[in-house]
C-alpha cells in the first residue's frame, strides 16, 4: 500500500569530504518525492574516485503524518547510482526516533544499504533522518544519486521514498571573453588603421580574457599551484612589416598582462599570442598597429582565445582543465553603403546592380534583402575589383529566389571607398527599365 501523502517531504545537504572536493549542499522542494532543483558541485580532479559522503538530511514537512504506517516499518532501504560502496563505509542512521544495531545493516549488493528498523517514533513536521558515513568509489566524472526508501513490513510495501542527485562533478576552473570587451576594430578604408581606435595615439585594440575558480568549497589546496595558459589565436602576421617573423620596434606589437611573473610569448608564424602564469583573474591582450601604419594591410577576421589550467592535487594526480574556442571579437570592414528602395525579382523581370570601385583596393560585397519584415543574412556575393566596374544582379537575384522574395528592399555594401553603386530593373514583357537607388 502506497500512502496518500508522503511522510517525507525531502532536502538533501550532503558534505561531501574528498582528497580533493569540498562541500557540498543540494536542496529540494516540498513535493512528495524528493527533486533537486539544483544540487551543488564537487571538484572534478583528475585521478580521484573516492568520496566520503557527509550528512545527507531529510526533513519531514508534511502536515498531515500517517502513524500507524510509519510504527509498521521494517526497513530504511538506500540505494545508490554512479557509485558503489567502499569497504571504508561506516552508515549511520539517526532521527525520528530510529533505533537499531550495527548488526542490523546489511549490503545486498554494492549499490545498496539496508537498516532493519525495529522501532521508530511518529515523525513530526521539522524532523529529520540524517544519513552518515557513506564512503563511495566514483569515476571522478558522473552524478551520484540517492533513492531512500522507508519499507512497510506489510507485504514489503514502500510507504514513503525520495531521490535525488547528491553529488555532481564540475571542473574546478572555467574562462570566459568579458562581456563587451572584445576586439572590434572596424578597419579604415585605407585598410591601415582603425576608424574606432582605442587610442588618441595609436591605433589599439583589447580583449579581456577571465579565468575564474569554480564557487565551491574545496576541503584540500591544490600541492603545487596552477598554472594559467591563455592563448589568443588569430592572424598578427601583418604587424611583422619587415617579415622577418618577429616583432621589432616601429611595427606592430601584441602586449599581453596576467598575473605576477606573468609571461607572454608570440607563436611563429604570428598566428597567436600567449600569456602564462600562476594566478585565475584577468589575461588582457593588446594589439597595436605599426607605428609606420601605411606598410600594413589590417585583415578583417575573427579571433578565438583558449585556456588550459594545470595543476597537481593532494592525490599526487597531475591534471588539468580546458577551454577552447572562446569568441574573441572580430574586426570588420568599414564600408561604403547603399540602399535599392525596392527592386522586383522572377522570371519576368532582369536586375542590375553594377559597382564601380574607383579605389586602389579590392572591396567584398554584401547583400542583404529585407521584405515582408523579415532580413536574409548578410551575404558576400563577390569582390569589386579595385579600378574596375563589376555586375552582380544575377547573384542578387539568387539570393531571393533561395529566400523566396519576389520584391524587396536591398542593401549593399562595398568594403572600399569611393564607390558608386547603380541598380537597374527592366521588365522583360515590355522593355521598361526603371533607375532604383
Amino acid at each position: 500500500m502506497m500512502l496518500k501523502k508522503s511522510l517525507l517531504a525531502i532536502s538533501i545537504a550532503a558534505a561531501v569530504g574528498t582528497v580533493n572536493a569540498g562541500t557540498l549542499t543540494a536542496s529540494g522542494t516540498s513535493s512528495p518525492a524528493l527533486a533537486l532543483s539544483k544540487p551543488e558541485a564537487i571538484s572534478a580532479q583528475s585521478g580521484v574516485k573516492a568520496i566520503s559522503l557527509g550528512a545527507v538530511s531529510m526533513t519531514v514537512s508534511a502536515v498531515q503524518l500517517d502513524r500507524d504506517n510509519y510504527t509498521t516499518l521494517d526497513e530504511i532501504r538506500v540505494t545508490l547510482t554512479g557509485a558503489t560502496l567502499s569497504a571504508a563505509s561506516k552508515p549511520v542512521l539517526s532521527g525520528l526516533g530510529i533505533t537499531y544495531a550495527e548488526s542490523d545493516i546489511t549490503y545486498p549488493d554494492l549499490n545498496t544499504v539496508v537498516f532493519d528498523v525495529p522501532e521508530i517514533a511518529a515523525p513530526a513536521k521539522g524532523d529529520t533522518l540524517s544519513l552518515s558515513g557513506l564512503a563511495l568509489i566514483t569515476d571522478g566524472a558522473s552524478p551520484v544519486s540517492m533513492k531512500v526508501e522507508a519499507v512497510s513490513k506489510v507485504a514489503g510495501a514502500v510507504i514513503d521514498s525520495a531521490s535525488g542527485v547528491v553529488a555532481q562533478y564540475v571542473n574546478e576552473y572555467s574562462a570566459s571573453v568579458a562581456a563587451g570587451d572584445v576586439l572590434n576594430g572596424e578597419i579604415t578604408f585605407n585598410r591601415y588603421s582603425f576608424t574606432n581606435s582605442e587610442s588618441l595615439t595609436a591605433d589599439t585594440d583589447s580583449v579581456d580574457v577571465v579565468v575564474k575558480a569554480a564557487t565551491i568549497d574545496i576541503a584540500d589546496t591544490l600541492s603545487d599551484g596552477v598554472a594559467v595558459t591563455t592563448t589568443l589565436n588569430g592572424d598578427f602576421s601583418f604587424l611583422d612589416v619587415d617579415g622577418d617573423g618577429t616583432l621589432e620596434a616601429g611595427e606592430g606589437s601584441i602586449a599581453g598582462a596576467g598575473g605576477a611573473g606573468a609571461k607572454v610569448v608570440v607563436a611563429k608564424g604570428l598566428q597567436s599570442v600567449s600569456i602564462t602564469d600562476a594566478a585565475v583573474g584577468t589575461k588582457t591582450f593588446t594589439v597595436t598597429l605599426p607605428a609606420d601604419a601605411k606598410k600594413a594591410v589590417v585583415p578583417a577576421q575573427s579571433f578565438t582565445a583558449d585556456v588550459t589550467v594545470a595543476y597537481t592535487n593532494d592525490a599526487a594526480k597531475a591534471g588539468s582543465t580546458s577551454v577552447s574556442g572562446l569568441k574573441a571579437g572580430s574586426w570588420t570592414l568599414d564600408g561604403t553603403d547603399l540602399s535599392l528602395q525596392f527592386m522586383p525579382f522572377g522570371s519576368q523581370y532582369a536586375n542590375s546592380v553594377t559597382i564601380t570601385n574607383l579605389s586602389a583596393i579590392d572591396g567584398d560585397v554584401t547583400v542583404s534583402i529585407t521584405a515582408n519584415g523579415k532580413t536574409t543574412t548578410p551575404t558576400v556575393v563577390g569582390t569589386a575589383k579595385a579600378k574596375s566596374v563589376s555586375q552582380f544582379g544575377k547573384e542578387i537575384a539568387a539570393i531571393a529566389a533561395a529566400n523566396g522574395i519576389t520584391e524587396g528592399y536591398v542593401s549593399v555594401t562595398v568594403n572600399a571607398d569611393n564607390v558608386e553603386i547603380v541598380g537597374v530593373y527592366y521588365a522583360k514583357a515590355d522593355g521598361d527599365r526603371v533607375l532604383t537607388k
